[in-house]
């Protein structure tokens, strides 16, 4: 492999861990350069996101009681994302942040292609919007977006047919 044109790509959860592994590349809490080969650089050089759940987690159930596109139970103590961090999201606010990718995103993130469709009804496609927005606000390199009115399904199974995408 060659550890200067390294990319990741992962829908939903594995849209969330690539993100992760795109804005915290060196950063010693997340890379322990002892486990491996810690003469390689791990940084991804570009980030695939479908679908994933990169805006603040706290944030998903008000997105869906908004929208109405999907169950808003992603607060409930037995949720993914409560199972995930250790105690329900609403309890544990400040570790909520922390798995936000926006919190570590930075100058030198690489290129995000981020993918989400317009009526997800898994994951709020607010998700992907709240990380587009902040990397509109912030000097970052290009990332792009491609959000359609499908399900999130239907969007990677019609990539062929995605037309032109908006980079920024």
């Amino acid at each position: 492999m060659d550890a200067e044109r390294f990319s990741g790509w992962g829908p939903s959860s594995g849209g969330w861990l690539m993100s992760m592994a795109g804005v915290t590349k060196e950063n010693p809490a997340f890379e322990d350069l002892s486990m491996g080969n810690g003469q390689v650089s791990s940084a991804l050089q570009a980030v695939v996101d479908w679908c994933g759940p990169c805006g603040d987690f706290l944030n998903m159930d008000t997105a869906f009681l908004a929208s109405h596109a999907g169950a808003a139970d992603h607060n409930a103590a037995d949720s993914p994302e409560s199972r995930f961090l250790g105690a329900r999201t609403t309890h544990i606010s400040e570790l909520s942040r922390m798995a936000c990718p926006c919190t570590y995103a930075s100058a030198d993130t690489p290129p995000f292609l981020i993918v989400h469709g317009g009526v997800d009804q898994v994951m709020p496609v607010s998700q992907s919007g709240s990380i587009v927005s902040f990397m509109k606000r912030h000097p970052m390199p290009r990332i792009g977006s491609t959000l359609r009115r499908t399900s999130c399904v239907t969007g990677i199974l019609g990539i062929m047919n995605l037309g032109s995408s908006t980079w920024v």
